[in-house]
Protein backbone atom coordinates (compact mmCIF):
# COMPACT_ATOMS: atom_id res chain seq x y z
CA UNK A 1 0.00 0.00 0.00
CA UNK A 2 2.86 2.41 0.82
CA UNK A 3 4.42 1.80 -2.59
CA UNK A 4 1.07 2.50 -4.25
CA UNK A 5 0.67 5.78 -2.37
CA UNK A 6 4.18 6.84 -3.32
CA UNK A 7 3.53 6.00 -6.94
CA UNK A 8 0.38 8.16 -6.94
CA UNK A 9 1.96 11.12 -5.15
CA UNK A 10 1.90 14.25 -7.33
CA UNK A 11 5.13 15.61 -8.73
CA UNK A 12 6.32 18.63 -6.74
CA UNK A 13 6.56 21.98 -8.48
CA UNK A 14 10.08 22.95 -9.59
CA UNK A 15 12.11 25.34 -7.48
CA UNK A 16 14.53 26.47 -10.18
CA UNK A 17 13.29 29.68 -11.84
CA UNK A 18 14.00 28.40 -15.35
CA UNK A 19 11.91 25.28 -14.77
CA UNK A 20 9.24 27.30 -12.98
CA UNK A 21 8.77 29.70 -15.91
CA UNK A 22 8.58 26.74 -18.29
CA UNK A 23 5.92 25.08 -16.10
CA UNK A 24 3.75 28.20 -16.12
CA UNK A 25 4.04 28.34 -19.91
CA UNK A 26 3.54 24.68 -20.80
CA UNK A 27 0.89 23.94 -18.14
CA UNK A 28 -1.00 27.24 -18.26
CA UNK A 29 -4.23 25.46 -19.20
CA UNK A 30 -3.69 22.00 -17.78
CA UNK A 31 -2.07 22.40 -14.35
CA UNK A 32 -4.37 21.84 -11.40
CA UNK A 33 -4.68 24.38 -8.60
CA UNK A 34 -2.59 22.28 -6.19
CA UNK A 35 0.40 22.20 -8.53
CA UNK A 36 0.08 25.92 -9.27
CA UNK A 37 -0.11 26.70 -5.55
CA UNK A 38 3.16 24.81 -5.03
CA UNK A 39 4.68 26.63 -8.00
CA UNK A 40 3.52 30.03 -6.72
CA UNK A 41 5.25 29.35 -3.40
CA UNK A 42 8.52 28.91 -5.31
CA UNK A 43 8.41 32.24 -7.16
CA UNK A 44 11.45 34.22 -5.95
CA UNK A 45 10.57 37.32 -3.97
CA UNK A 46 13.74 39.28 -4.72
CA UNK A 47 14.24 41.44 -7.80
CA UNK A 48 16.40 39.55 -10.29
CA UNK A 49 16.89 38.64 -13.95
CA UNK A 50 18.37 35.76 -15.88
CA UNK A 51 18.50 33.57 -18.97
CA UNK A 52 15.98 30.86 -19.81
CA UNK A 53 16.84 27.66 -21.63
CA UNK A 54 15.42 27.41 -25.14
CA UNK A 55 11.98 26.01 -25.79
CA UNK A 56 11.57 22.62 -27.44
CA UNK A 57 8.93 22.01 -30.09
CA UNK A 58 6.86 20.05 -27.55
CA UNK A 59 6.78 23.11 -25.27
CA UNK A 60 4.59 25.03 -27.73
CA UNK A 61 2.57 22.11 -29.11
CA UNK A 62 -0.43 23.10 -26.97
CA UNK A 63 -0.93 26.46 -28.73
CA UNK A 64 -1.65 27.29 -32.36
CA UNK A 65 1.38 28.56 -34.29
CA UNK A 66 3.17 28.46 -37.61
CA UNK A 67 6.36 26.69 -38.63
CA UNK A 68 9.15 27.90 -36.33
CA UNK A 69 12.31 26.39 -34.93
CA UNK A 70 11.79 27.14 -31.24
CA UNK A 71 15.53 26.78 -30.61
CA UNK A 72 16.00 30.04 -32.54
CA UNK A 73 14.10 31.98 -29.84
CA UNK A 74 16.26 33.21 -26.96
CA UNK A 75 14.70 33.26 -23.51
CA UNK A 76 15.10 35.48 -20.47
CA UNK A 77 13.14 36.56 -17.41
CA UNK A 78 12.86 39.30 -14.82
CA UNK A 79 11.39 39.33 -11.33
CA UNK A 80 10.02 42.74 -10.34
CA UNK A 81 8.13 44.12 -7.35
CA UNK A 82 5.64 46.92 -7.04
CA UNK A 83 2.91 48.06 -4.72
CA UNK A 84 -0.84 47.46 -4.79
CA UNK A 85 -2.92 44.29 -4.97
CA UNK A 86 -4.02 41.79 -7.58
CA UNK A 87 -7.54 43.23 -7.37
CA UNK A 88 -6.09 46.52 -8.65
CA UNK A 89 -4.12 44.75 -11.35
CA UNK A 90 -6.68 42.50 -13.03
CA UNK A 91 -8.84 45.21 -14.68
CA UNK A 92 -5.72 46.78 -16.16
CA UNK A 93 -4.65 43.49 -17.74
CA UNK A 94 -8.01 42.58 -19.28
CA UNK A 95 -8.90 46.12 -20.41
CA UNK A 96 -9.70 46.15 -24.15
CA UNK A 97 -8.11 49.55 -24.77
CA UNK A 98 -4.50 48.85 -23.85
CA UNK A 99 -3.22 51.66 -26.08
CA UNK A 100 -4.74 54.39 -23.89
CA UNK A 101 -3.17 52.83 -20.79
CA UNK A 102 0.33 52.36 -22.22
CA UNK A 103 0.73 55.47 -24.35
CA UNK A 104 4.52 55.04 -24.59
CA UNK A 105 4.26 51.54 -26.11
CA UNK A 106 4.30 52.91 -29.65
CA UNK A 107 0.91 51.54 -30.69
CA UNK A 108 -0.59 53.23 -33.74
CA UNK A 109 -3.71 51.04 -33.70
CA UNK A 110 -4.82 48.45 -31.15
CA UNK A 111 -7.91 46.22 -31.44
CA UNK A 112 -8.51 43.55 -28.77
CA UNK A 113 -11.51 41.20 -28.79
CA UNK A 114 -12.40 38.72 -26.06
CA UNK A 115 -12.64 35.08 -27.11
CA UNK A 116 -14.45 34.02 -23.93
CA UNK A 117 -16.84 35.65 -21.48
CA UNK A 118 -15.44 38.65 -19.63
CA UNK A 119 -18.58 38.67 -17.46
CA UNK A 120 -17.83 35.13 -16.27
CA UNK A 121 -14.22 36.06 -15.51
CA UNK A 122 -15.15 39.21 -13.59
CA UNK A 123 -17.81 37.39 -11.56
CA UNK A 124 -15.51 34.48 -10.75
CA UNK A 125 -17.66 31.96 -12.67
CA UNK A 126 -14.62 31.31 -14.88
CA UNK A 127 -10.95 31.26 -13.91
CA UNK A 128 -9.85 32.23 -17.42
CA UNK A 129 -10.36 34.93 -20.01
CA UNK A 130 -8.95 34.87 -23.53
CA UNK A 131 -8.48 37.46 -26.28
CA UNK A 132 -6.94 38.12 -29.67
CA UNK A 133 -5.28 41.37 -30.72
CA UNK A 134 -4.50 43.05 -34.01
CA UNK A 135 -2.20 46.02 -33.66
CA UNK A 136 0.13 48.24 -35.59
CA UNK A 137 3.05 50.09 -34.16
CA UNK A 138 6.54 51.37 -34.66
CA UNK A 139 9.75 49.72 -33.52
CA UNK A 140 12.81 51.99 -33.66
CA UNK A 141 11.08 54.04 -36.36
CA UNK A 142 9.93 51.11 -38.53
CA UNK A 143 6.22 50.31 -38.78
CA UNK A 144 4.82 46.82 -38.27
CA UNK A 145 1.56 44.88 -38.01
CA UNK A 146 1.13 42.16 -35.38
CA UNK A 147 -1.47 39.57 -34.47
CA UNK A 148 -1.27 38.01 -31.02
CA UNK A 149 -3.24 35.67 -28.80
CA UNK A 150 -3.40 36.02 -25.02
CA UNK A 151 -5.33 35.62 -21.83
CA UNK A 152 -5.38 35.36 -18.06
CA UNK A 153 -5.83 32.54 -15.57
CA UNK A 154 -6.54 32.81 -11.84
CA UNK A 155 -5.58 29.99 -9.52
CA UNK A 156 -6.02 30.74 -5.84
CA UNK A 157 -3.67 33.60 -4.97
CA UNK A 158 -1.80 33.25 -8.28
CA UNK A 159 -2.57 35.25 -11.43
CA UNK A 160 -1.00 34.26 -14.75
CA UNK A 161 -0.96 35.83 -18.23
CA UNK A 162 0.10 34.12 -21.46
CA UNK A 163 0.71 35.77 -24.84
CA UNK A 164 2.18 34.63 -28.13
CA UNK A 165 2.27 35.47 -31.84
CA UNK A 166 0.92 32.60 -33.96
CA UNK A 167 2.54 34.07 -37.06
CA UNK A 168 5.51 36.39 -37.69
CA UNK A 169 5.15 40.14 -37.28
CA UNK A 170 4.89 41.95 -40.63
CA UNK A 171 7.27 44.90 -41.00
CA UNK A 172 6.73 47.68 -43.52
CA UNK A 173 7.50 47.01 -47.17
CA UNK A 174 11.20 47.29 -47.95
CA UNK A 175 12.32 46.39 -44.43
CA UNK A 176 14.47 43.30 -43.97
CA UNK A 177 13.68 43.11 -40.25
CA UNK A 178 12.07 39.95 -38.90
CA UNK A 179 10.14 39.15 -35.72
CA UNK A 180 9.41 35.47 -36.01
CA UNK A 181 8.65 34.25 -32.49
CA UNK A 182 7.39 35.75 -29.27
CA UNK A 183 6.24 33.53 -26.38
CA UNK A 184 5.46 35.32 -23.12
CA UNK A 185 4.38 34.08 -19.71
CA UNK A 186 3.76 36.12 -16.56
CA UNK A 187 2.85 35.26 -12.98
CA UNK A 188 1.92 37.54 -10.08
CA UNK A 189 1.65 36.77 -6.37
CA UNK A 190 1.08 39.08 -3.44
CA UNK A 191 3.85 39.51 -0.86
CA UNK A 192 2.88 41.80 1.98
CA UNK A 193 1.80 45.15 0.55
CA UNK A 194 3.51 44.42 -2.78
CA UNK A 195 3.02 41.95 -5.51
CA UNK A 196 5.82 40.09 -7.24
CA UNK A 197 5.84 39.80 -11.02
CA UNK A 198 7.70 36.94 -12.72
CA UNK A 199 7.94 37.70 -16.43
CA UNK A 200 9.45 35.32 -18.98
CA UNK A 201 9.93 35.79 -22.74
CA UNK A 202 11.31 33.65 -25.54
CA UNK A 203 11.81 35.82 -28.64
CA UNK A 204 13.35 35.64 -32.11
CA UNK A 205 13.85 39.18 -33.43
CA UNK A 206 16.24 40.69 -35.99
CA UNK A 207 16.29 44.50 -36.30
CA UNK A 208 19.92 44.78 -37.40
CA UNK A 209 20.77 43.48 -33.95
CA UNK A 210 19.22 40.16 -33.01
CA UNK A 211 18.00 38.71 -29.75
CA UNK A 212 21.29 36.81 -29.63
CA UNK A 213 22.78 40.23 -28.76
CA UNK A 214 22.98 40.97 -25.03
CA UNK A 215 22.54 44.65 -25.85
CA UNK A 216 19.14 44.12 -27.47
CA UNK A 217 18.04 41.78 -24.67
CA UNK A 218 19.08 44.33 -22.03
CA UNK A 219 17.15 47.04 -23.86
CA UNK A 220 14.09 44.80 -23.92
CA UNK A 221 14.46 44.05 -20.20
CA UNK A 222 14.55 47.77 -19.48
CA UNK A 223 11.32 48.08 -21.45
CA UNK A 224 9.76 45.32 -19.34
CA UNK A 225 10.69 47.24 -16.18
CA UNK A 226 9.24 50.45 -17.63
CA UNK A 227 6.03 48.54 -18.36
CA UNK A 228 5.86 47.43 -14.73
CA UNK A 229 6.49 50.99 -13.55
CA UNK A 230 3.59 52.22 -15.69
CA UNK A 231 1.40 49.37 -14.43
CA UNK A 232 2.10 50.44 -10.86
CA UNK A 233 0.98 53.96 -11.74
CA UNK A 234 -2.19 52.59 -13.33
CA UNK A 235 -2.85 50.57 -10.18
CA UNK A 236 -2.79 53.79 -8.20
CA UNK A 237 0.63 53.21 -6.67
Amino acid sequence: MLLLLLACAPEPAPQDVDDLVRLFWTDFDSADDALLADAAANIPLDVQEGELTRLAADDVAHVEHGEFDTLDARGWYIVYRYARSLDDLEPILFELDQASQYEDAGYETYERAYTSSIEDFESGASETIGWEVDLSGSYIGTSYDEHLVGGLRRSGDLLMARTWIPEPVQFEEGSDWTWTQDWQIEAWIEDGDDFVHLYGIWRELDVGLTTESDGLVNTTMNGMRDWDDQTEVLCGG
